[in-house]
């Protein structure tokens, strides 16, 4: 997360000096759009990542660090909850990764259009 967040704050920095102070003009040009479009699809995945991604993981591993002393009653009610929360995972990473390659996609290509 703190190397993302740097990415982050490093790309939208060279933005801002590319496009001389986040110029209206700058973002009218198809280069102009495509790098905020990528910016945007960047930002989108890390959110993604760190709010529904990390979270459900985090909480799977709580989960399953509790599930040996549990009952089986409990074990049962603890296996529901660590499905749920891995189905969550999974479309949330899948959502997570689709932004980031359309952001590296529209990021490459932006000074070609």
């Amino acid at each position: 997360p703190v190397l993302a967040t740097i990415t982050i704050v490093t790309g939208l920095r060279l933005l801002g000096i590319t496009s001389t102070g986040f110029s209206a003009a700058y973002f009218a040009t198809r280069p102009g759009l495509a790098y905020a479009a990528g910016a945007v699809a960047g930002i989108v995945g890390f959110v993604i990542a760190m709010f529904l991604t990390r979270p459900s993981m985090l909480r799977v591993g709580a989960l399953l660090a509790m599930r040996p002393g549990a009952t089986p009653e409990a074990q049962r009610t603890i296996d529901a909850e660590v499905a749920a929360l891995r189905a969550r995972a999974s479309w949330s990473g899948q959502a997570s990764t689709a932004a980031l390659i359309a952001s590296a996609a529209a990021m490459a290509v932006a000074r070609y259009l």
